[in-house]
């Protein structure tokens, strides 16, 4: 089973030219409402661009679009789409605060992403008591 992750402190985020990739793949892309929230809460990305909140908070330099249903989820991080666009643009899929990275481990395995500061990577499930 392939796996997404970022390598580096920061966080897990795909390049612009990563979004427009998914988004010729059929990716769905909708805006926020008046409420900041998704106007399609079924499409796949958000585009922010025209958000009030997007200007005062994003990095110029990063992508204004977003994925819509979280980007932690083990849908996203194994979805076939994103895995062949971050291994067809290579260190182009990163960001300024992103190294992305596949994990290839075997399918059978439980799994789980372990983050420290946006630096990530695959550990196999376990019990934990406290």
């Amino acid at each position: 089973m392939k796996i997404a992750i970022n390598r580096c402190f920061g966080g897990f985020q795909l390049s612009h030219e990563g979004f427009l990739k998914l988004i010729e793949r059929g990716w769905s892309v909708t805006v926020f409402n008046e409420n900041v929230e998704a106007a399609d809460p079924k499409a796949d990305l958000i585009d922010m661009s025209s958000s009030k909140y997007y200007s005062r908070w994003s990095d110029p330099a990063s992508s204004h679009y977003s994925f819509t249903r979280g980007r932690d989820t083990k849908e996203l991080r194994t979805n076939s789409d994103l895995i062949a666009v971050i291994e067809e643009l290579g260190e182009r899929a990163n960001t300024q605060v992103s190294e992305l990275k596949i994990v290839d481990i075997p399918d059978e395995i439980e799994w789980e992403i372990s983050n420290y500061d946006g630096l990530e990577r695959v550990e196999e499930a376990h019990r934990v008591w406290s």
